[in-house]
């Protein structure tokens, strides 16, 4: 096995950082056809955010599975549908975008599923 060569003081400054100062990001986590967001501020915390709502374990994924971080441009043209509200005079539900969520969004969550 090779290590990384690195000094005492980058190490010091990584092990120091919390990560609730990082600032918060969307993840889609592609698992069997299902997408699921979470709002995470890193990867790793996603993936914890998943399993506490689903209790599906790291080894549980499979290869064709990925986990993606969604770009801020795109979330105002991604919408988190409130199916259990009552649909609108034009049969629609309402819906949030995710960067009116993002907005508001002050700790780490499932924020939606595309799986009832």
């Amino acid at each position: 096995m090779k290590l990384a060569k690195t000094n005492q003081k980058e190490i010091d400054s990584l092990d120091s950082r919390d990560s609730k100062d990082l600032k918060l990001k969307v993840f889609r986590l592609d698992v069997n056809g299902v997408h699921t967001w979470i709002c995470a501020h890193t990867n790793i915390e996603a993936l914890q955010i998943h399993e506490s709502f689903t209790g599906m374990q790291l080894v549980e994924f499979e290869g064709a599975d990925r986990l993606i971080e969604v770009t801020e441009s795109e979330y105002p043209e991604l919408k988190i549908i409130e199916v259990d509200k009552p649909r609108d005079a034009n049969g629609k539900y309402p819906y949030t975008t995710f960067d009116t969520y993002m907005e508001t969004a002050t700790t780490a969550d499932m924020i939606c599923s595309s799986q009832l």
